[in-house]
């Protein structure tokens, strides 16, 4: 399941895949001007690369949040983070398989 619901962050948000991959459940606060809810993105290629980025409203109509549980400290996910160009080489794959039917 977390497997979807990284590829569905990375597209939405157009964050990198490092930045998807240090998601934890806390990052995810809602404005209160907006009334929308935000990725706050702490990591990055440097210490300027704070960021918040509007979560899309289809990922929150999806259940992303009752899914990831927002008082959680952990890693959301942890295997990406270990390795996050693996996630691109199995993106690839899937497009390639998704191709070829």
């Amino acid at each position: 399941m977390w497997l979807q619901w990284y590829f569905k962050i990375a597209l939405y948000t157009d964050a990198r895949r490092s930045e998807t991959a240090r998601l934890r459940g806390t990052y995810f606060p809602l404005c209160s001007e907006t009334e929308r809810y935000y990725i706050i993105s702490y990591e990055g290629k440097n210490k300027a690369a704070k960021r918040s980025v509007a979560i899309h409203q289809l990922l929150v109509n999806d259940g992303f949040l009752q899914c990831i549980g927002k008082s959680s400290k952990e890693l959301l996910f942890p295997l990406a983070c270990r390795n996050p160009n693996s996630m691109t080489d199995l993106f690839g794959s899937m497009v390639d398989l998704k191709l070829m039917k």
